[in-house]
């Protein structure tokens, strides 16, 4: 494959860099400990000693998993897509073979992952609840030995799902020589990188209960590939794709950083060449139109996170010649095999290449030299958009793999060298010869700071509990007009934490939660009763009774209330009544059932933006707590570094859940007086028969009756109504019920490390004067120096490279 331009030594040296800190400063570490101990060896219990060990080994431990990682780092790449995105065809491109079955159905549920081996070529299917296929291992098979199971397994999983739809989703292993792994040096991979492909289950399928959790958790630590379906042209298609990305997307930020490790792909962009005069220009006007949708769609979910959508710009690649490609390559020795690629790429995609491309190639392949084989293949990258493609995944590899690789192990390395280090420093003082007096003092100066952090703390804390006041104050309100009060409270917050807008979700979660997915269903079911066709919102992907509510909503249009679903109307008792009463009891169930999918989609996805949002608050609100106290105690906390460490360590949040709803439409029985003109017959007598025979007499007369139906508001009223009324109450209060809860935690885990900090080295400085009492006399050497160096080391700021700021080489050649 043509050499990408993009040489990245800095992953290696940034590897290397963070290896060789972190033993370095444990070698460091571990000195002034063998000191302290070796000074203090006559003196230590059992306890403290047995603590120290325990802390020591817990570093070493961190700093072993570190090189571990360093030395032979994880790149997951995990494909998905939209329907027919060819999102199987991308992963086999990148493995480089023909592994994945990408001719079957969509593959609903299920995982596949392939880990590279040099020399392994097995499959293993794990045993899951109800699965009636084959599972097991199954080692020294082709690549089309293993296709055939996946297609098959899959085709068995479909079978069952259809009588059971709570079965496990199926879960694939395969050992397989990863094309990229032997390709490292073009990607910048450190020496020794593990290369891993997720194929997952397409956009579509992910937000069911059964992929949902096992999607999230393999992605969390994963550089996600989403491609889209250039292919597609039909425009409400187009934007229903578009929502299933947008959807997504936002369902799997679980943290800030998921969305910035996506890269998004427009895929089969040979569409474009096969019957368009300036392919090249059409593509660039298709890519502007999804960059666009795709950043505003986003926005309007994640407004906070503008800087990083602003940023999204998708890559294009046709992947089925660039596997052919690819695998025609792989294939010097099959020349047969090579050949099949070869023929396959100018039967089914001439059109990529320039006009008369082919004129120079002999009409019967077999006659090819291996110069031409080997245009050919370079040629075919080229104008599939493979290289241009690959040199964009090397840049998203670079800036995104330390985040991946390193930056759980060096925190985790940090938190312990802190903890080592207190330790250390909490010893000293407890073996610190003090008087009563001085033990005083320093327990002086030891309230003086937790009085400080405590103060620092609760003047957040009442800021923040100012939210929780919002919610009491109107929760006797009706309705979800509520937080009239909330945009000044989240101002005062943001402007202490110097960030206004970063409470924007809160700021936005009566229109996310409430207005937000009642308006998306009104105006997905107003379309239909105008005889539309729209595209379900992004909000709406994935529901499971879509369909279900589709129907209803055309069956409530063929009712008789299709007439006057604007305004309204009223339907007499009888057949009318019956009709229509049928079709709304269907449309609410339905739309009961579909509402709770995407309020609850809303919700939870709300409540995961509140609590990262929280998290980031957090880390400003102890920076400030820290840089308060430490302006104001400076001094102080020279005498107990080990206090600069007692906020260290991530704050763990509660996730979020929310509550069924119920739609209840407004059905009123209506009554009213009907008056009727009826024909009245009477027999009479008159003047002309003189009276002596009567005769028949017709005549028009109006009568009243009373009569009784139904009477049912226009669809806008109906959502209208549903939306003041009390069912919506229960969720409000559990969003700030969850509101609460976050504040009542962090409230708690501040104060509590607070106090542990403190308390720990009072008991330093009551050990220390047992001392003093004990052995009057003893002086133990070099303290001074050793509490110096302790200072130092606790208070140097941590090493954290800035994982963005890798420069990468820019290749000078347009592709």
């Amino acid at each position: 494959m043509t050499e990408t331009a993009h040489q990245t030594p800095d992953l290696k040296e940034l590897f290397r860099d963070s290896a060789t800190y972190w033993q370095r400063q444990t070698k460091e570490i571990n000195a002034i400990a063998d000191d302290i101990e070796q000074t203090l060896s006559d003196q230590l219990d059992t306890a403290r000693r047995e603590s120290l060990t325990r802390k020591r080994e817990i570093l070493g431990d961190a700093v072993q998993t570190l090189l571990e990682r360093v030395k032979s780092p994880e790149l997951v790449l995990a494909t998905t897509g939209t329907t027919s995105s060819g999102k199987s065809t991308l992963a086999n491109f990148l493995i480089g073979d023909s592994l994945l079955p990408s001719a079957v159905q969509e593959m609903s549920a299920g995982l596949v992952k392939v880990r590279h081996h040099d020399n392994r070529h097995t499959l293993k299917i794990a045993p899951t609840r109800g699965a009636t296929w084959a599972t097991g291992e199954w080692d020294n098979l082709s690549a089309n030995d293993i296709r055939q199971r996946l297609e098959n397994t899959m085709e068995a999983f479909r079978e069952v799902e259809k009588e059971d739809s709570s079965i496990e989703p199926v879960q694939f292993e395969i050992d397989w020589p990863i094309r990229l792994a032997s390709e490292k040096l073009r990607f910048g991979l450190p020496e020794g990188t593990q290369i891993t492909i997720l194929d997952l289950p397409g956009l579509k399928a992910i937000n069911d209960e059964r992929n949902g959790p096992v999607i999230r958790k393999n992605i969390s630590q994963a550089l996600c590939l989403v491609a889209y379906n250039a292919e597609e042209t039909d425009d409400k298609k187009q934007k229903e794709l578009l929502n299933q990305v947008i959807n997504q997307v936002t369902s799997w930020r679980k943290t800030s950083d998921v969305l910035g490790r996506m890269l998004f792909l427009l895929n089969r962009i040979d569409a474009f060449s096969r019957n368009d005069s300036d392919p090249n220009a059409s593509l660039a006007k298709f890519r502007s139109y999804v960059t666009k949708q795709l950043r505003e769609g986003l926005l309007k979910e994640l407004p906070e996170e503008q800087t990083t959508i602003n940023e999204i710009e998708p890559a294009a690649i046709s992947s089925l010649p660039a596997l052919w490609a690819v695998e025609a390559n792989l294939a010097q020795s099959e020349p047969k095999k090579q050949q099949d690629c070869l023929e396959s790429i100018e039967a089914n995609f001439s059109t990529i290449f320039p006009k008369g491309y082919w004129k120079s190639y002999p009409r019967d392949f077999e006659d090819l030299t291996d110069d031409l084989r080997r245009h050919l293949i370079d040629d075919t990258l080229r104008y599939s958009f493979a290289n241009e493609f690959e040199q964009r995944l090397g840049k998203h590899i670079a800036v995104n793999l330390p985040e991946i690789a390193l930056a759980g192990p060096i925190s985790t390395v940090a938190n312990a060298a802190n903890d080592f280090l207190t330790a250390l420093d909490q010893t000293l003082d407890a073996y610190t010869t003090r008087t009563e007096d001085e033990a005083e003092n320093a327990k002086k100066r030891l309230a003086k700071i937790e009085d400080s952090l405590i103060r620092e703390t609760e003047n957040i804390i009442t800021n923040l509990e100012k939210l929780k006041k919002c919610a009491i104050d109107n929760s006797e309100n009706s309705g979800v007009d509520i937080i009239e009060d909330i945009g000044p409270v989240l101002n005062e917050i943001g402007n202490y934490i110097g960030k206004p807008q970063l409470l924007a979700p809160i700021r936005n979660l009566s229109t996310d939660i409430f207005t937000r997915p009642s308006n998306d269903l009104s105006d997905f079911v107003e379309a239909i009763l105008q005889a539309s066709s729209p595209a379900p919102s992004p909000l709406m992907i994935g529901a499971p009774t879509l369909a279900q509510f589709i129907n209803a909503v055309e069956k409530l249009q063929a009712s008789p209330y299709g007439k006057v679903w604007q305004e309204g109307g009223v339907f007499r008792e009888g057949p009318e009544a019956t009709m229509v009463q049928a079709a709304l009891d269907e449309f609410s169930k339905q739309l009961s059932v579909i509402l709770n999918f995407v309020v609850a989609h809303a919700t939870n996805h709300s409540g995961e933006r509140i609590s990262i949002i929280f998290k980031e608050c957090v880390s400003l609100f102890i920076a400030e707590i820290e840089k308060r106290t430490h302006d104001a105690l400076k001094h102080d906390l020279q005498a107990f570094p080990g206090l600069s460490t007692i906020f260290d360590g991530e704050i763990v949040f509660p996730s979020f859940k929310s509550v069924p709803i119920n739609f209840v439409p407004e059905i009123e029985e209506w009554n009213g007086v009907e008056t009727r003109e009826e024909k009245e017959v009477s027999y009479e007598r008159s003047l002309w028969t003189l009276y002596l025979m009567r005769h028949k007499v017709e005549k028009i007369v109006k009568k009243d009756y009373d009569v009784k139906g139904i009477s049912i508001c226009g669809i806008g009223d109906l959502f209208s109504g549903f939306y003041k009324s009390n069912e919506y109450k229960p969720l409000e209060e559990c969003v700030w019920d969850y509101i609460t809860t976050l504040i009542e935690v962090f409230a708690k885990s501040t104060k509590t490390r607070i106090e542990k900090g403190i308390e720990s080295y009072k008991l330093a400085i009551d050990q220390s004067i047992y001392a003093v009492e004990k052995k009057q006399e003893e002086e133990i050497k070099n303290f001074k120096l050793y509490k110096n160096r302790l200072c130092t080391l606790l208070n140097t700021t941590t090493y954290a490279p800035e994982w963005k700021q890798i420069t990468m080489m820019e290749s000078s050649d347009v592709i």
